[in-house]
């Protein structure tokens, strides 16, 4: 099994396959941000602790929404 996770990382195994708690959008371990245990996308992470607006200036070319 190899598939792509949308940040482009290969998800070899199953278990690397994470959703982010929030949204529900697909994530691996190199791009999930993980709040208390549990997996978050950037921009549900970055919603949670009240950064949504410096990532989206920091990557502006990105688009950060699910």
């Amino acid at each position: 099994m190899e598939t792509r996770c949308r940040c482009g990382n290969p998800i070899l195994y199953p278990f690397y396959q994470l959703g982010c708690l929030e949204c529900g959008a697909a994530c691996c371990p190199a791009c999930a941000v993980s709040l208390e245990s549990a997996p978050y996308c950037a921009r549900c992470a970055g919603s949670i602790l009240g950064v949504g607006s410096l990532l989206q200036s920091l990557y502006p070319d990105q688009i950060l929404v699910g």
